[in-house]
């Protein structure tokens, strides 16, 4: 299924868009700057894999057609995550406040003096 293309205004049609990472590499790192953050979700993608991780939500200017977006905000589901392994393999991906995960781009950045930001949330199997 292919991401839709973007409204007048730079942005996705309201919704949840299902797509391979081949799509998302295609629609979303369409410049240098824009593959440099994709580059840093990609590693933290793997870590959530790795444990058991089956989705991630991306959303925020990174998800519009903006230029040069400051970082990414990404939600991962957790229903089949292994927390405890994921705590061992990458831990910054679990943050310092329970229920939220935060994630720093520059962590997964090739050069550290970059400043690639992102927020990272986990988005909560169960309802409240």
């Amino acid at each position: 299924m292919a991401i839709p293309s973007f409204d007048t205004n730079g942005h996705l049609p309201a919704g949840i868009h299902l797509a391979t990472w081949q799509e998302v590499e295609e629609t979303l790192a369409f410049n240098p700057r824009r593959q440099e953050l994709l580059s840093g979700l990609k590693r933290a993608c793997e870590s959530l894999k790795e444990v058991g991780c089956l989705r991630i939500f991306i959303s925020g200017s990174f998800a519009t057609n903006k230029e040069f977006p400051g970082d990414f905000d990404v939600c991962w589901a957790d229903e089949n995550v292994d927390l405890e392994k994921l705590a061992e393999i990458d831990p910054v991906l679990l943050g310092r406040q329970e229920g939220l995960k935060v994630l720093c781009g520059k962590d997964y950045s090739k050069k550290k003096k970059d400043k690639i930001l992102c927020k990272t949330v986990q988005c909560s199997s169960k309802r409240t």
